[in-house]
C-alpha cells in the first residue's frame, strides 16, 4: 500500500494536483523525496521537467532547505535543475536557483545544468543559460564532461548563435574559447563539422582563435568544414587564413576529404578556386591521391568530377596500387564502369 501511495504522489505531481498530494503525504506520513519512479525521479524532478513552479515551491516549502532536498538526485545523478535545463524551463530554473539549487551539480558522465541547457535552442534555452550564468558566474564554463567538452563545445554544436554569444560574453579568459576536448577538438572544430558558418564567424572574431589548429587526428577545422559539406563554412575559414595544405594523420588533405565524403560543391570549389588542376594528378605529399579516396569510398560523382579536371587513375599510391587496383566499399559496379570508360 505504501508503494502505491508513493506512485500516486509522483503521478499527482505530474497532474499538478497539490491538494490531494498534500493530503496523501500527511495522512501516510511519508516524505516526497521517498516517492520515486523507476528512474529515481521524484515529484520535484517531474515538476522541473514540466516547468511547474507552483509544485516546485510547494515541495520545497514543506521540506525546508535544511535537508538540501532541492538538490536531490535520481538514478542518473540528475537534480531537478538538470531536468529544468534539459527541458528548457526557465521559470523552473529561476525557482530552483532561488532555493539554493547547485548550478554546478554533476550528473553521470559529468554533465552540468549549463551543458544540458546548451543542448537546446531558442529563447527559453537562452533564458536558462542566462539564469545559470547570473547565479553561477563564468566558472560554470570551466566544467567539463567525461569527453572533455565544456558548455561552449556543446553550444556551438547546436548552432544557436544567441546562446553562443551569451557564453562568449561570459568568458573571462579568451584562451578558454579554444579549449580542447580529450581528443584535441576545439569549439571551432565542432562548429565547422556541423556546418555552423555563423558560429564559426563568432569564434573567429576572437583574436586568439587558431583557425588551423589540429585535433588528435591531425584534422583542422577546415577538414571538418569539408566533411560537413558546408561551402559557406569552408569559405569563412579560408578567408580567415586557414592553412589549405594541412595533411591529417591519415594522410588526407582537404581535397582527399572532399573526395572521400562526396561533398561535390566543396570539391568543385577547391578545384576551381583554391588549387590548381594539376593537383588532381599528385599525392600532395600524401600516401594516396584524392582519386584513390573517391574510388575506395565508392563516391561515383566525386570520381567523375576529379576525372573531368584531369585526375590520373594510373598514378600509384604508396602501396603501388592504381585506382584500378582499389576495391570500392560501395557502388563497385558504377565505379568500375566510370574507370573503364576512360581506361587507356
Amino acid at each position: 500500500m505504501a508503494q502505491e501511495t508513493k506512485n500516486r504522489v509522483v503521478a499527482l505531481a505530474r497532474k499538478s494536483n497539490i491538494s490531494e498530494m498534500d493530503l496523501l503525504l500527511k495522512s501516510e506520513n511519508i516524505q516526497w523525496t521517498d516517492c520515486r519512479y523507476h528512474s529515481g525521479d521524484t515529484p520535484l524532478h517531474i515538476a522541473a521537467q514540466l516547468g511547474n513552479v507552483v509544485v516546485i515551491r510547494y515541495l520545497l516549502n514543506i521540506s525546508g532547505t535544511a535537508a538540501d532536498t532541492v538538490n536531490v538526485t535520481n538514478l542518473a545523478g540528475k537534480t531537478a535543475l538538470h531536468e529544468a535545463c534539459q527541458n528548457s524551463q526557465p521559470d523552473a530554473v529561476a525557482a530552483l536557483l532561488s532555493q539554493g539549487a547547485n548550478a554546478r551539480a554533476i550528473k553521470q558522465a559529468d554533465w552540468t545544468p549549463l551543458m544540458l541547457a546548451c543542448t537546446k535552442k531558442g529563447e527559453k534555452a537562452l533564458a536558462c543559460c542566462r539564469l545559470l550564468l547570473e547565479v553561477g558566474g563564468p566558472v560554470l564554463l570551466d566544467d567539463r564532461n567525461k569527453d572533455g567538452w565544456d558548455a561552449l563545445h556543446i553550444a556551438v554544436r547546436e548552432g544557436d548563435t544567441k546562446i553562443v554569444k551569451e557564453l562568449l560574453a561570459a568568458v573571462t579568459d579568451l584562451e578558454k574559447t579554444s579549449s580542447k576536448s580529450k581528443n584535441g577538438r576545439t569549439p571551432l572544430h565542432t562548429a565547422a563539422l556541423h556546418g555552423c558558418h555563423v558560429v564559426v564567424k563568432q569564434l573567429l572574431d576572437i583574436n586568439n582563435v587558431d583557425c588551423s589548429v589540429k585535433d588528435s587526428c591531425g584534422s583542422t577545422p577546415l577538414h571538418d568544414a569539408v566533411r560537413s559539406g558546408s561551402l559557406e563554412t569552408f569559405k569563412v575559414l579560408v578567408e580567415a587564413g586557414a592553412d589549405l595544405t594541412v595533411i591529417n594523420n591519415e594522410g588526407y588533405g582537404i581535397l582527399h576529404m572532399a573526395a572521400q565524403t562526396g561533398q561535390i560543391p566543396v570539391l568543385e570549389h577547391i578545384i576551381k578556386e583554391v588549387g590548381p588542376t594539376s593537383s588532381m594528378c599528385s599525392k600532395l605529399g600524401s600516401k594516396t591521391t584524392p582519386l584513390h579516396c573517391a574510388v575506395r569510398a565508392g563516391q561515383v560523382q566525386a570520381l567523375r568530377v576529379l576525372l573531368k579536371f584531369g585526375a590520373d587513375p594510373m598514378i600509384l599510391d604508396s602501396w603501388g596500387r592504381s585506382c584500378y587496383d582499389i576495391i570500392p566499399e560501395k557502388n563497385a559496379i558504377e565505379v568500375e564502369k566510370v574507370l573503364n570508360s576512360i581506361r587507356k
